[in-house]
């Protein structure tokens, strides 16, 4: 908790991108090889981003699932 307050009204290092951060190095870099090149709002980019996201929510659902089962 101290350390998550410790970060209000701090940068996380995505820089242009509200309610955003990239708490690793190698995020930043990936997040400033993105802006720099490619564009945040990249149509390629966006694609990428929504399939990673759908893949966690399908693997998220399924565990849920899978645990409902067990405890029945």
């Amino acid at each position: 908790v101290r350390a998550a307050l410790g970060k209000i009204g701090r940068s996380g290092g995505a820089q242009g991108i509200a309610y955003t951060s990239t708490p690793y190095w190698s995020h930043g870099i990936m997040h400033w090889a993105l802006g720099t090149f490619t564009g945040t709002m990249n149509s390629i980019v966006l694609d990428q981003n929504k399939g990673m996201h759908e893949s966690i929510r399908k693997r998220a659902l399924r565990k849920l699932e899978r645990d409902g089962k067990k405890g029945q």
